[in-house]
């Protein structure tokens, strides 16, 4: 209409809505004034970029429900409990790992540090060596080892710590959350099951290969 809005793009710290907690999402900032003539009934707007990461339901009571897809990990470092499923009982020579996949074919491992709340950790066999962000590192309580690398060992997937994890510090993105690499599938022998979305360790036992072609 040959008018023009200034905006400018922030990161907005920890909305939330209802119980969800976001810990960060990039909002536009407009001028109050503009807004102030759209509509007296609401104060912004959530637009798909946010609703693409979660199952949405309107309810009779003129309510809005959320529910968590598999993309939702991306829009926070923290994974929900409700979304982390039991790991089966399995033995201490085969411990099996629950993970996440969905629709955009990602595998998303969650990982723990002590009693801490669980966080993404990305599989990407893409990559030959695992890294992480280096400010994220430190939020996680990851230490630095003398040869520049970040340690991982103190990192649990479900009861399986891997001594020998260690990760790549990732300086071009400081707040990228762990990224596993080949390297991590490598440490110890591994299957993926994609009908259970499990990851099978195993670590002191012969790998299962029946029915396996190689």
């Amino acid at each position: 209409n040959g008018q023009s809005l200034q905006t400018r793009l922030v990161q907005g710290a920890n909305p939330s809505f209802g119980t969800l907690h976001i810990p960060g999402m990039p909002v536009t900032l407009g001028d109050p004034k503009e807004y102030e003539q759209l509509s007296d009934t609401h104060d912004g707007l959530v637009g798909t970029p946010f609703m693409r990461h979660f199952i949405v339901a309107f309810g009779a009571d003129k309510a809005l429900y959320f529910k968590p897809n598999s993309s939702f990990p991306a829009l926070t470092n923290q994974v929900p409990d409700t979304l982390i499923a039991d790991a089966p009982a399995g033995s201490p020579e085969a411990p099996a790992v629950p993970f996440l996949y969905g629709d955009d074919r990602r595998i998303v491992i969650p990982g723990r540090v002590g009693d801490g709340p669980a966080f993404t950790c990305l599989l990407n066999t893409g990559v030959v060596a695992s890294g992480v962000g280096a400010k994220r590192a430190a939020d996680l309580g990851l230490l630095n080892l003398p040869t520049g690398d970040v340690d991982g060992s103190n990192i649990t997937f479900s009861s399986v710590r891997l001594p020998k994890l260690k990760f790549k510090s990732v300086t071009t993105n400081p707040n990228i959350n762990p990224e596993l690499g080949l390297d991590f599938r490598t440490l110890l022998p591994t299957s993926l099951d994609f009908d259970q979305n499990l990851l099978t360790f195993f670590c002191k036992t012969a790998t299962d290969l029946t029915g396996y072609v190689k």
